[in-house]
């Protein structure tokens, strides 16, 4: 007569014996990291400064989330935008997003891209800085995902950073109102990220705005702004803005205002996750997500690109 710990020892993941049909499962954790925007793109237009810096994806952790097994539940990791082209806003990073026929969807909102150009942000997870030199305010952030984009409130100010998890992003000033030179139009830093324990990273920080380099009519200079955290891409001055951190779900630079033209970028937003906590194995998964033994019975899995995952 075998002991009952050995009955099913060979079994698939996931088997409980002497259970049949589906049964509701409480998914623990349930962490939320949408797509980065990118920066506004560089540019050498009159009238126009540097470029706002990118919003951060939205990030949140939804808690005991009740699934069924046997059925399977799709996972989108939102992707990073990229930089506006010479003189454009930057595209919004894409939503992630938890799904299944018979649980309400979880989304996180893709970050607001980076305004060129005398403009309000775009509005986001966190919002996109506003574009320089107005009274033009930042894009808004999502309750609960993240923060407002920076501001540029007067005819001196550069570019707003992006908005992150865990701060607003810095309004444009300058450095004084008088000159030759003039040190107007300096760029908003980027909103500070979030420390996440469930990724181990800091994680959705905002975009810095770029900076302005002009030295005919006595010489005009706007300094350009560090991204969120370490993670959010810097503004660009006379040069490329910074990238965000890969897989951050973070904001990137805006990109420089140049007095000649110019073959100067914007930086580019970073990916998002998705990363679920399960009380058992998965019994299948699509998209190589990384399965972890958590300890105590849980499960997690990180899901770096789209897929599925079935209890």
């Amino acid at each position: 007569m075998p002991l009952l710990s050995t009955i099913g020892a060979g079994s698939a993941k996931g088997f409980n014996p002497g259970v049949s049909g589906p049964q509701t499962i409480t998914l623990s954790k349930v962490v939320m990291l949408a797509g980065g925007a990118g920066g506004g793109g560089a540019t050498s237009a009159g009238g126009a400064t540097g470029s706002g810096g990118g919003g951060a994806g939205g990030y949140f952790v939804e808690t005991n989330v009740d699934v069924n097994t046997g059925t399977q539940y799709t996972v989108t990791v939102g992707a990073g935008g990229s930089a506006g082209s010479q003189g454009n806003t930057g595209s919004s990073g894409a939503n992630s997003v938890f799904a299944g026929s018979d649980i309400t969807d979880l989304t996180a909102i893709g970050g607001g891209g980076g305004r060129h150009g005398q403009a309000n942000g775009v509005d986001g997870g966190s919002g996109g800085g506003a574009g320089g030199n107005g009274g033009y305010t930042g894009g808004a952030g999502t309750s609960g995902q993240g923060n407002a984009g920076g501001n540029s409130a007067s005819s001196l100010t550069g570019p707003g950073g992006g908005g992150g998890k865990s701060g607003v992003g810095g309004n444009g000033g300058y450095t004084s109102a008088g000159g030759p030179p003039y040190y107007w139009y300096n760029a908003g830093a980027g909103g500070s990220g979030y420390s996440s324990s469930e990724l181990g990273n800091t994680v959705a920080g905002g975009g810095g705005g770029g900076g302005l380099y002009y030295t005919s009519a006595g010489g005009y200079y706007g300094a350009a702004a560090t991204g969120g955290s370490g993670v959010g891409g810097g503004g660009g001055y006379n040069g490329n803005a910074g990238h965000a951190t890969a897989k951050r779900g973070s904001g990137g630079g805006g990109g420089t205002r140049t007095e000649a033209a110019n073959s100067f970028v914007g930086g580019n937003g970073s990916g998002g996750l998705v990363k679920v906590y399960a009380p058992q194995q998965a019994t299948a998964t699509t998209g190589s997500p990384t399965e972890n033994s958590e300890g105590g019975g849980v499960y997690s899995y990180l899901f770096e690109s789209s897929g599925s995952i079935t209890f």
